[in-house]
């Protein structure tokens, strides 16, 4: 699907549904978008990816996605669970699937891989987000650290 039905799509669910839109981000570009309902409680209603993208890119924007779904859903009573964590903490899961592909795919997937990482790495749009949630991840798994958020809406110390 083009960007183009990507729109409509998500315009008609939307109207459909009642629902309320949030655009993800992957990069600069909108790769992909989420359709929640949020009475009584957050639900996925669809989620909607661009075709035509490289498998990794596909992959990552994906891992990104439902990790912000499961957030969204899973900590609904956390009302002031930060962006940071959020949005950095899904491209933690995003970079961590890169890592799993990349084992066996291609040289220039590998390539597109450890480009794809860096960007994530490199990215202002997720701020301290990422690096203390891959900290966290590191440190205390990655159970320990989705149970943490889960209950308290930040990410666990890493000092």
């Amino acid at each position: 699907m083009d960007k183009g039905e990507l729109l409509k799509a998500c315009k008609a669910i939307v109207e459909k549904n009642g629902g309320v839109s949030d655009q993800l981000l992957a990069g600069e570009t909108a790769d992909c978008f989420i359709i929640w309902t949020s009475e009584p409680f957050p639900q996925v209603k669809a989620m909607g990816i661009l075709s035509g993208l490289p498998r990794l890119l596909t992959g990552s924007t994906m891992a990104s996605s439902i990790m912000q779904a499961w957030l969204k859903v899973k900590c609904y009573k956390i009302r002031n669970i930060s962006p940071q964590v959020t949005k950095g903490f899904s491209q933690v899961l995003a970079h961590m699937w890169l890592d799993f592909e990349m084992n066996s795919g291609s040289d220039f997937e590998k390539k597109l891989g450890k480009y794809l990482q860096h960007r994530i790495e490199k990215s202002s749009d997720y701020g301290e987000g990422f690096s203390l949630g891959r900290k966290a991840v590191l440190k205390h798994g990655l159970r320990q650290t989705l149970n943490h958020i889960r209950k308290t809406g930040s990410l666990p110390p890493v000092e």
